[in-house]
């Protein structure tokens, strides 16, 4: 089996898993999201996203103002579809000023009450929520792959959600701003959905190393194109192997560098010869770390994630410490 490594940006995974434990943290003032054009919406200063391509339409996620020195923040707007139709999601880009970790655009079934709402994300806003398009400058490098797209519905209520670090003496303002390219449904696309395993056991102690694993009983067939482990700075290495038909494989095994918080490589597998999960399979997650902090460090501000892209799909599934949720973006054990 072929395989390819690009990189891509934290995506919904490091969503759902930060909104599910992180304080609500009030920020000021937040504009309405629009898909207007660059020229009707002022960038703030110092950010300067790529303009959409011909083919791509420009969505504004909200400001996000005042985000506190040291604040560790999570954002969640909800509009309704902004394309007023049916349509594939077949190539995104998301882009984020400064301390941005990622921005994810989400479908969320039955949130038709919550539309125009703009608060700190809470556990609420990650039930049934389903990926479609995001992540942070080096989402650019993601290719999603013919064949496959990202299904928005005529009546979905999406959710732009935005995740701030502010690791700055002062607090700031983020802003952040998706390229998305779409194609009318023609039944030649099958739909891709999110799939991550990870563990909430990860504490480093102080100035000193750590190790955290986790493993995942798959419980359904699956198909990928995208397989990547995730952690943040303090992170040195992360294993994916898997136990199947009697033999450990290794499917993905990295030294980690700092960067990689934004941008972890991925491997990628050609949709003809994609990589196979059987149920009763058996995911091994494990990550190394050195924390050179004065302070002990826990999930969520650190993790240990093992996440990919499984089509035909239509729910996100995460498993959580060998905890399986299908359909439930914010499923922790």
């Amino acid at each position: 089996m072929q395989r390819t490594l690009i990189s891509l940006s934290s995506l919904s995974t490091l969503a759902s898993l930060a909104a599910c434990t992180l304080a609500a943290i009030g920020c000021g003032s937040h504009e309405a999201a629009s898909s207007s054009s660059e020229e009707d919406v002022a960038l703030i200063d110092g950010f300067h996203p790529p303009a959409a391509g011909p083919d791509e339409t420009r969505l504004f996620a909200p400001l996000v103002d005042e985000i506190p020195a040291g604040g560790d923040v999570t954002w969640c707007t909800y509009i309704a579809n902004p394309f007023e139709r049916e349509v594939d999601v077949v190539q995104s880009r998301g882009f984020q000023s400064k301390f941005g970790h990622h921005a994810i655009l989400m479908e969320v079934v039955g949130a038709e009450a919550r539309l125009g709402d703009s608060h700190a994300c809470t556990d609420a806003d990650m039930t049934n929520a389903r990926f479609l398009a995001g992540g942070s400058d080096a989402a650019a490098q993601f290719k999603i792959p013919e064949g496959v797209a990202f299904r928005i519905k005529k009546q979905s209520v999406l959710m732009i959600q935005t995740h701030w670090i502010n690791t700055s003496q002062s607090a700031v303002v983020g802003q952040a701003v998706f390229n998305i390219a779409v194609k009318e449904p023609d039944g030649k696309r099958e739909s891709a959905q999110l799939f991550a395993a990870y563990t909430a056991n990860v504490t480093l102690p102080p100035r000193g190393p750590a190790h955290a694993k986790t493993s995942c009983t798959i419980k359904q067939d699956m198909s990928l194109f995208a397989l990547g482990g995730h952690a943040h700075e303090w992170g040195t290495h992360v294993r994916l192997t898997i136990d199947r038909d009697g033999k450990n494989e290794v499917l993905y095994d990295h030294e980690w560098e700092p960067h990689y918080q934004a941008d972890p490589p991925l491997a990628y597998f050609d949709t003809k010869a994609p990589l196979r999960f059987k149920a009763g399979d058996v995911l091994h997650v494990e990550c190394d770390y050195q924390n050179v902090s004065d302070a002990e460090v826990r999930f969520p501000r650190e993790m240990c994630v093992g996440m990919g892209f499984y089509f035909p799909g239509t729910a996100d599934i995460q498993c959580g410490d060998d905890h399986w949720s299908n359909g439930n973006v914010g499923g922790m054990p």
